[in-house]
């Protein structure tokens, strides 16, 4: 039986970072990237000490696959061992890893970022919890991996920074596998006991057994009651669903989310391509850009400045 070693709130499903689907898939075909992969070793891991990633500029590590844990029919949770016990990720909040493998009979590799959901202070090991996506290579491969097996990883690849009370009001709307970076700021914020900025959490989904993390966020919110709330909404009840329904809206978001005006307010968006659009406005292709600021959050007054596309 797998068992953590740490609280069971970090068993949250890896998401597309924000270097996101698009961005990786731009990325990955220029031949500059590729070259710069070639001349990169993948021998074992070195640098700094007690830290295995050490930047985009590393080589890239040879991680082995400690165990594996299906989770659902389409998510496993699965664990890599560092080559030290004392080792850490040396990754900071909202920060993914890279991973990469090449098919049997192409000479271009394939790259995906995943998100650790182990803890970034966690020694010895980092946790994945991946889903697997119909058509997606990269995840049917990781999920056919065995004990024993090795995956290539490199990073991080930087997130958003935070710091102590960057803001007043933070509003956190994430669809699907976008909570993974969501959760990560919100234990990030709830764990340090200077940082007083209150936060708001939307999370859509298609069904209840789609929700990831309820039990741990409504944990928080029943301890930190008058710093965090979160909602959910789906867009296939069940008959037994009390929750909101349907797909994110302006009503919705009106009803959770901090006003523009309501003074140092920031926004942090996460969710698949057309969740983004309908939101947000599209993601770039390019990970450095934000892409263009639109959709609801754009109607209800929001600046391009208080909105963050993770």
């Amino acid at each position: 039986m797998f068992k953590p070693p740490f609280p069971a709130s970090h068993v949250v499903q890896a998401r597309t970072s924000a270097w996101g689907l698009g961005g990786l898939a731009a990325l990955g075909v220029t031949g500059a990237f590729i070259l710069y992969q070639r001349r990169t070793s993948q021998g074992p891991a070195v640098g700094k000490p007690g830290k295995v990633f050490n930047g985009m500029g590393s080589s890239w590590v040879e991680l082995k696959l400690a165990e594996s844990e299906d989770i659902n029919h389409n998510v496993k949770r699965l664990r890599f061992k560092f080559p030290n016990d004392e080792d850490t990720s040396g990754l900071s909040v909202n920060s993914a890893i890279l991973t990469s493998r090449t098919p049997s009979g192409s000479v271009l590799p394939t790259l995906r970022p995943y998100t650790p959901t182990s803890d970034e202070t966690q020694k010895g090991f980092i946790e994945f919890t991946i889903k697997r996506y119909p058509g997606k290579s990269m995840s049917s491969y990781i999920h056919n991996l065995k004990p024993g097996d090795t995956l290539s990883m490199k990073g991080p690849l930087p997130g958003p920074e935070w710091k102590t009370n960057m803001h007043h009001q933070v509003g956190l709307i994430a669809g699907g596998a976008g909570i993974t970076p969501c959760y990560q700021l919100v234990r990030r914020i709830l764990n340090d006991p200077n940082d007083k900025t209150k936060i708001s959490l939307l999370y859509s989904n298609h069904t209840e057994e789609d929700i990831l993390l309820k039990q741990e966020f409504d944990q928080l919110a029943a301890e930190h009651g008058d710093q965090f709330n979160v909602h959910y909404t789906v867009s296939q009840p069940s008959a037994s669903w009390t929750g909101d329904k349907g797909r994110i809206t302006r009503e919705i978001l009106e009803r959770t989310m901090p006003k523009p005006s309501d003074g140092n307010v920031r926004l942090f968006v996460c969710g698949p391509d057309s969740f983004y659009t309908t939101v947000s406005g599209p993601k770039a292709m390019i990970p450095i850009f934000q892409g263009k600021f639109g959709g609801l959050l754009k109607e209800m007054g929001y600046t391009q400045n208080q909105v963050e596309k993770f």
